[in-house]
């Protein structure tokens, strides 16, 4: 079951944390990097500079984490 809440980087750190996932793990899984996930949990945006680009990986890290995100 997906839980949906309003974006913020720091829910999606604390949710990968609690599953013991590494920002490595997840990177792989979603076809990402580490560099772009953890400024993501920094709610750092400069690094996707993008924005359909940063949406979409934001959407795919919180998928792969069970959470469906509203951005």
């Amino acid at each position: 079951m997906l839980t949906k809440i309003n974006f913020n980087g720091e829910i999606l750190k604390e949710s990968r944390l609690k599953q013991n996932k590494t920002l490595d793990e997840l990177a792989n899984a979603i076809c990402s990097n580490s560099r772009q996930l953890e400024a993501i949990e920094n709610n750092n945006y400069e690094i996707l500079q993008a924005a359909e680009i940063r949406k979409i990986i934001i959407k795919r890290y919180a998928n792969e984490l069970g959470i469906e995100i509203v951005i």
